[in-house]
């Protein structure tokens, strides 16, 4: 146990060798370069804005955003329980729901890279990945 915050303390040699061998395997492994990842995260960022006119595209979103932000579960009914009473709800909400939209586009490069490989790996176009077949999940 170290005095303070300015004692670092003598370093753990198997926990630093444990992480110079994390480190070694990540480069190892990125060493090639990931040329598939990029095409899934052009995919996403380069939408078919053609899309927005269909109705299923809007019914799919707004069934996303329900299943995210969890509004009928009775989750946020129960945490705002815990609220004083003159708590600013307003700014909770929109605080609340700008941080989903963060953290689900921060969550579609992820998305979108797996696809990319999984197009690379199978030689098809990344549209076609999810088309057929189990869920993409389930075929890694």
């Amino acid at each position: 146990m170290s005095g303070g915050i300015n004692d670092f303390g003598t370093p753990v040699w198997h926990l630093t060798l444990c992480l110079l061998l994390a480190w070694l395997l990540c480069f190892l492994v990125l060493i090639k370069g990931v040329n598939s990842l990029g095409k899934g995260v052009k995919y996403y960022l380069m939408p078919d804005f053609s899309k927005l006119r269909d109705a299923t595209a809007w019914t799919d979103a707004a069934t996303q955003i329900f299943f995210s932000l969890s509004c009928c579960d009775g989750g946020l009914i129960a945490l705002s329980s815990y609220n004083k009473f003159h708590n600013n709800c307003c700014r909770d909400a929109i605080l609340v729901a700008c941080i989903n939209c963060l953290t689900s586009f921060y969550a579609g490069f992820v998305v979108f890279a797996t696809l990319g490989f999984m197009a690379f790996q199978r030689n098809v176009e990344i549209a076609d990945v999810t088309t057929s077949g189990r869920p993409p999940s389930f075929r890694l």
